[in-house]
């Protein structure tokens, strides 16, 4: 795509006027060379009337770290006489001889993707370090919490009845080890980190701090003052620079608790982060591995940007460490798993989490911000983290974890960065019954350039195509030309008495899949065990989520669609959209499930309303044991809006036992 690699661009949204008269081109470029605007041209000209004005983006400036008022946004106006045609090339040059081509359209927009957002990041891991690229990328993708303050003060004042918890409150007070490798820094960041633990409202326990050679003079007398002044904190001297896994792995050596934790050495607890983990062990003594929610807090201490993490996902950990702080595992899981791995450097903590949570007996989430991660500019910039091998070392963690399991799949570096793809060997080609369930309002126009779609994209060849009703005035013979069955209106249960596939997959005759390797890709996932359903996203004309799966919120008896509005091409809301994932729920909209499991939960209700038929198959395979997966490359165009159905609410049987078991609590009561 680019010359040498040395320019970025993005086309965010391309939009023309209904008249077809006039269009609007809206997106940012940067020269790798300079930071400075790519010059930008549109080649197909013609006697178009064009202007292309340079505009200021904050949130680019942010994302590249300039703080000036450089202009490295663009909008173009396009104005015509005669309708404008359907793309338009644009041309993306610098001052060094770098060029770059893209052809645009209203659906056919570009963003950074895979090579030019690896490129970015590893430049910026470089310069910057690992831990630090990690935290910019969460604080672009994430909502952005204007409210933040208003929250913590409504959720976290303290002390409250149900929240003014003592020791004494608890029979089982085990000792918890907080270890923490220190190397080079800043006296004051120490100082909060040590303060932190020290004003814990649960007493028992200890911090196991290892310095790993620090140069910086201010280190060894402040580590030296507190070991002498509090019992509790121990404290050792490496004699040679080991880097990150093996100061680590020093601190541990000094633990004697019956729990360990993992601290960054210029992180913050919350005061009552302890007694919350010590709460969630009394309550349940198998939780072995537990951890919670965090977010970052600046150097003038100003909270922000809140990571509300789902409860334990394990196919989410295998495409990113979600988990990452504050993970305490019990001595008796951590002298089974063994000490971080050197040779992870850089994805030590993804790698303990992997191995981790294999032998873990039960995997608990605390959803309360109890772990502020300190955000310090430059602060990483000689941390060994920041070495190059940082994303092969994630990649060989996940690698080796295959190997553990016993699972067959090819690890590559995801769409972006701290993302991982596994592409799963497929073991059959089972046949694919993809019903297109029509009603007698849905435009004829429409299922045809669905069906062409469909057969002029897909690359697996083991499906036939089922027309499920039809609308009215419709010529049969038109889709039996084509290869289609043909179907008369039947409840669904009854539908599938008339066909054989091995798979079965509904989706709606408005939606044309934009990848070839679409149902590739489901077919696969749903051969996994332990996976039931599969579920793809949805998007508009404007590249916007309109479905990606469902949440659930109990206590309100409400089903949330989630993701609607977000750009589909993003990472979503903490990866959401750029990961495999379990989901509570997909709808019949796009819901794959094999035959076999159709028949064994006895099909969908009768009297069950549209779009509840999938949620209720969801929700009765998950009864199996089988869980719901939600994979972003099962990813649809929907040309024609739908209006938006009645709020979904789930009755009788199925509100008894529907649980979500993986989304926060947080993100339910805000429907995101």
């Amino acid at each position: 795509m680019f010359k040498k690699k040395n320019i970025f661009y993005s086309v965010d949204t391309v939009k023309k006027s209904k008249d077809l008269l006039n269009v609007k081109i809206r997106g940012w470029t940067v020269s790798r060379c300079d930071h400075e605007a790519l010059k930008v041209e549109i080649l197909n000209r013609k006697t178009y009337k064009i202007r292309i004005k340079p505009v200021y983006r904050k949130d680019v400036n942010e994302f590249l770290q300039l703080d000036d008022r450089r202009k490295l946004g663009f909008e173009i106006y396009i104005q015509s006489k005669t309708p404008l045609p359907k793309y338009f090339v644009l041309k993306f040059s610098d001052e060094y001889g770098h060029t770059a081509y893209k052809r645009v359209s209203e659906i056919n927009v570009y963003r950074m993707t895979l090579k030019e957002s690896f490129a970015f990041y590893s430049q910026l891991a470089r310069e910057r370090g690992l831990s630090y690229t990690v935290q910019r990328i969460r604080a672009q993708t994430r909502e952005q919490w204007d409210n933040y303050s208003q929250w913590i003060y409504e959720n976290e004042t303290l002390p409250t009845k149900a929240e003014n918890l003592s020791e004494n409150d608890f029979s089982y007070k085990p000792k918890i080890s907080i270890v923490t490798p220190v190397y080079n820094v800043d006296r004051k960041w120490l100082d909060a980190l040590i303060k932190s633990v020290c004003n814990q409202t649960y007493s028992n326990w200890e911090l196991c701090l290892a310095d790993d050679c620090s140069t910086n003079p201010e280190v060894r007398p402040a580590l030296e003052h507190y070991r002498d002044s509090d019992r509790r904190i121990k404290v050792a001297f490496r004699k040679t620079n080991g880097h990150i896994s093996e100061a680590t792995n020093t601190a541990l050596s000094l633990a004697s608790g019956e729990y360990i934790g993992f601290m960054d050495n210029d992180d913050l607890l919350a005061p009552n982060a302890l007694m919350e983990y010590i709460r969630a062990i009394n309550e349940d003594k198998t939780r072995d591995f537990i951890y919670c929610d965090e977010d970052m807090i600046s150097v003038s201490g100003r909270r922000f940007n809140p990571f509300f993490k789902n409860a334990w996902n394990e196919e989410l950990l295998l495409n990113h460490n979600y988990i990452t702080h504050f993970v305490v595992v019990s001595r008796q899981l951590y002298e089974s798993v063994g000490p971080l791995n050197s040779e992870m450097d850089g994805a030590q903590d993804y790698d303990f989490a992997l191995r981790a949570t294999e032998k873990a007996r039960n995997v608990y989430h605390i959803p309360k911000i109890l772990y502020h991660w300190r955000t310090i500019e430059g602060s990483v910039a000689e941390n060994p983290e920041a070495k190059n091998y940082a994303y092969d070392a994630g990649k060989k963690a996940l690698e080796n974890a295959l190997e553990r399991r016993g699972i067959d799949g090819e690890v590559a570096i995801g769409e972006e960065y701290g993302t991982y793809t596994i592409n799963y060997e497929r073991e059959t080609d089972p046949t694919v019954d993809i019903f297109l369930l029509c009603d007698h309002d849905t435009k004829v126009e429409t299922v045809l350039n669905t069906i062409d779609t469909i057969q002029a994209t897909t690359r697996y060849p083991h499906y036939k195509l089922y027309l499920a009703g039809y609308p009215d005035d419709f010529k049969v013979s038109e889709v039996i030309e084509k290869g289609v069955y043909v179907l008369k209106p039947l409840p669904i249960n009854k539908m599938l008495e008339l066909s054989d596939g091995d798979y079965i997959l509904f989706l709606n005759p408005y939606l044309q899949p934009l990848y070839e390797n679409w149902l590739t890709n489901m077919v696969t996932h749903l051969q996994r065990p332990h996976i039931g359903a599969v579920g793809g996203k949805i998007l508009n004309t404007q590249g916007r989520i309109v479905k990606a799966g469902y949440n659930y919120n109990r206590s309100k008896n409400r089903l949330i669609k989630t993701q609607v509005g977000v750009k589909g091409f993003t990472m979503g809301t903490y990866y959401r959209l750029m990961s495999t994932t379990y989901i509570f729920a997909t709808d019949e909209d796009c819901l794959m499930v094999s035959r076999e499991d159709f028949e064994k939960v006895g099909g969908v209700g009768m009297d069950t309303p549209p779009l509840i038929k999938g949620i209720e198959l969801c929700i009765k395979i998950s009864q199996l044991g089988l869980r719901t997966l939600f994979t972003p490359q099962a990813a649809f165009y929907q040309p024609y809006p739908q209006e938006d159905t009645e709020e979904l609410v789930l009755l009788g049987q199925l509100k008894d036992c529907a649980v979500d078991p993986y989304t926060n609590p947080t993100l339910l009561e805000r429907e995101v």
